[in-house]
């Protein structure tokens, strides 16, 4: 396999997104996912939509049940509005900080959104019973003891080009992220009452006023154009048009996704702030690009001792090669002394996110500095500057002109390098600095950090390359004979265990780890080895093969627990351990656990291997039932009745009560019936405790109550088990099986003492 390490990670081998004539995210299988109309906050149009873009992605991705809000999302558009740090209320780089810049009443844009993001300056709830308080409020306060706050990952801008070039990334970020902000010009004469859409022709020359919510599209429908094809929107100030606020505009509106400023606005990865501080020196976010320089950093000092986890900066342009690398010396014009380094490719412009591949650990006062190379497009960066595009007003109300913003550096701060060496920022213009910042984690936070690295795109294609596997698509059409089942499995099994063998190996070995195919049923085998006790062994293991005559799928049997093991893998090798992490994907458990009991018998007793616990990851997309719908999407934990087992099942447990408190627990945890019918068995037999951690109990699988998909055909994301037409209305549950994932890399970053690098 001549495959590069870098493409092997978050990429399908087929596209898991069908991007059918219309989709609707109010109606997403069964469920909204747009908060409702009754429950918009507060604020001018900019702000509330922004909120609600967040909102809607904090229920597409699940994130929102990281926490233990039992209502829909709502978050603060009111303190955005006041604290957004472009207006006369509030901005730190002034001198006062109040009286100069906009009006918070008049108007704003996305960059103000982006800036004030990026900053985690908000995106504030507040705990049940307290937000009613601030509802109402003019100005909420800029911190509160009962905010809870959030923090967006990334900020992705998309723009419609000619002939509706595009819009295939928007539907897929709709679908994948939720909803998107978008812009037009609010005018009666662009709407028709009578087919509830808005159409700005091209040739009309009035720029955008109103922001909006892009919530789905249909590609057949109706509108002035003369050509169909329009996204579904919703203006929050404008509940009368439409179907409250719901209306059309067509593809071919003039401003609509298409505004070179505005375009439209995909906020990604909103989850709870876990960053104990931020640093940065671009309070105003990205207000110019310097394109003549690729290569910048800047200069920081440690306020505490912490760790930087992630590194977050700007892309002025798509597709883009970046290099980040954390320095902890600039001595005689050279940075030197290399703490970390990370690469990779962003496809869109916007500002990002990047946890570091190995996080940095600091004392207080130490210098540091956050390099950043960019393949193309330049620099962003921040300084005193105009706003002249503002949704509400396009000028200052006191004076007719564009507002000036004024932002603030000091010498120091800011470098970027031209003609082989680096220069001060400062003195090329003395209110910029580069929008380059650092994220700093406590040491306490360090195992949230990785259960929040935990990702649920990455584990969608990791399932869906596995649930694949047979038909040839990773090895080549000589594997495409459509099974990886139990024929032949005393010589490792068909072409398609085969196939998913080497993918599984492939995608290992590009996570730095020690990767071996062990015994006859060629079981992949894959080990982190631990610092201070490398003798103590934690593992997680999945089973790769599946069964059913002549069928390929297993998409829940056992896809779901490989692609977990996958991720877990994934997510833990960012990270150093007292203790060795193994990550075994297991072939023949449908023989009766054949792979795992050779593993047992040939690697672990003849070694004497010291086994502290095993998670079994066995069937984990399909909690809910088919013949009862009101049976609760809990989580079932698996094992033997003796005092190391229950203790290891309730470990695993308190961890995921700790880290992912959404995820329930089957009242009845631990089960100990069937404790024999998984790859955890072999463990348990030779005396170590071990787990398996399964959507049901064996006995409800095996019954058909819960899966009548089970050792099916129909075990597949694309069939009749994920058909929401289907009688059954039950699908495979991506969250849910995050969240398993996430509780197991809670368990394991907690047993096997998870510690942050030493430098």
């Amino acid at each position: 396999m001549n495959l590069a390490l870098n493409t092997l990670v978050m990429t399908a081998l087929l596209s898991s997104a069908v991007y059918g004539d219309r989709f609707d995210l109010r109606q997403v299988q069964g469920k909204s996912l747009v908060t409702s109309t009754q429950l918009l906050s507060s604020g001018p149009c900019w702000a509330s939509n922004a909120l609600s873009a967040m909102e809607s992605n904090l229920l597409a991705t699940g994130k929102w049940h990281l926490t233990e809000f039992d209502s829909l999302p709502r978050l603060s558009a009111a303190h955005l509005q006041w604290w957004s740090g472009f207006n006369q209320h509030h901005n730190d780089d002034a001198q006062p900080p109040q009286g100069n810049g906009l009006d918070p009443d008049h108007g704003g844009d996305f960059h103000m959104v982006q800036a004030y993001a990026a900053r985690a300056e908000g995106m504030v709830s507040w705990e049940h019973g307290v937000l009613d308080l601030y509802v109402s409020a003019d100005i909420p306060p800029r911190s509160d003891p009962h905010a809870f706050r959030w923090y967006v990952r990334d900020i992705v801008w998309y723009t419609m080009g000619p002939n509706l070039a595009g819009t295939h990334d928007i539907k897929q970020a709709m679908q994948r992220n939720g909803a998107l902000m978008a812009s037009l010009c609010m005018d009666n004469r662009f709407y028709d009452p009578h087919t509830k859409s808005h159409f700005q022709p091209m040739e009309d020359t009035q720029d955008p006023n109103h922001a909006i919510l892009l919530v789905g599209w249909d590609d057949q429908r109706p509108t002035q154009a003369t050509r169909p094809g329009a996204w579904l929107c919703r203006h929050n100030g404008r509940l009368d048009r439409g179907d409250l606020g719901y209306f059309w505009i067509s593809y071919y509106d003039k401003h609509c996704a298409r505004h070179p400023d505005l375009g439209a606005l995909s906020f990604q990865q909103v989850e709870p702030l876990i960053y104990e501080r931020i640093y940065g020196y671009d309070y105003h976010g990205w207000r110019d690009t310097k394109t003549d320089s690729l290569t910048a950093f800047n200069a920081f000092r440690a306020q505490a001792d912490e760790i930087i986890s992630a590194v977050s900066f700007v892309t002025a342009v798509n597709a883009v090669d970046y290099v980040v690398k954390i320095f902890a010396g600039f001595e005689n014009g050279q940075l030197r002394y290399e703490l970390s380094s990370h690469t990779g490719h962003i496809k869109h412009r916007g500002f990002h996110t990047i946890n570091l591949s190995l996080p940095v650990d600091l004392a207080a006062g130490d210098d540091f500095y956050v390099y950043l190379d960019l393949s193309q497009g330049g620099q962003a960066y921040d300084r005193t500057s105009n706003v002249p595009v503002l949704l509400g007003g396009a000028t200052s109300p006191a004076t007719g002109d564009p507002s000036v913003i004024v932002s603030a550096s000091q010498p120091g701060q800011s470098y970027y390098r031209q003609g082989g060496a680096w220069h001060d920022l400062h003195a090329l213009d003395d209110s910029a600095n580069f929008c380059i910042k650092a994220l700093s984690l406590l040491p306490e936070n360090l195992i949230l950090d990785a259960v929040q690295r935990v990702s649920h795109e990455q584990y969608r294609v990791y399932q869906g390359d596995i649930e694949n596997m047979g038909l040839g698509l990773y090895a080549g059409p000589d594997y495409n004979q459509g099974a990886r089942n139990r024929d032949g499995w005393a010589h490792g099994g068909t072409l398609g265990n085969e196939e998913a063998r080497l993918y599984l190996k492939d995608h290992l070995t590009a996570l730095g780890l020690d990767v071996s195919v062990q015994g006859p049923y060629a079981n992949v085998l894959a080990e982190k080895l631990g610092w201070r006790r490398p003798e103590d062994i934690y593992i997680v293991c999945g089973h790769y093969d599946t069964t059913s005559s002549g069928e390929r799928p297993g998409g829940d049997d056992n896809a779901s627990g490989t692609a977990g093991v996958l991720e877990t893998a994934r997510v833990l090798t960012q990270f150093n351990f007292d203790a060795t992490l193994r990550f075994i994907g297991f072939n023949a458990e449908e023989e009766w656990m054949k792979g795992s009991q050779d593993y047992l018998d040939q690697v672990v007793v003849p070694q004497q291997e010291k086994v502290m616990g095993v998670v079994n990851l066995d069937m984990i997309l399909r909690p809910a039932w088919d013949r009862n719908a009101q049976e609760p999407a809990d989580l079932d934990i698996a094992t033997a009745d003796t005092a190391s087992c229950l203790a290891w099942a309730q470990i695993f447990a308190h961890a995921t009560q700790s880290y992912v408190p959404a995820l329930v627990l089957d009242a009845r945890v631990p089960h100990t019936a069937h404790w024999d019918a998984g790859d955890q068995a072999p463990f348990i037999s030779a005396g170590y405790a071990a787990i398996m951690v399964m959507e049901n109990t064996a006995q409800e699988v095996w019954s058909r109550q819960s899966n009548a998909y089970y050792h099916t055909a129909e075990d597949a994301s694309d069939a009749l088990a994920n058909d929401i037409s289907n009688p059954s209305g039950v699908t495979y549950d991506y969250h849910f099986a995050t969240d398993v994932v996430r509780a197991t890399v809670a368990t394991l970053a907690q047993e096997a003492g998870l510690r942050p690098p030493s430098h």
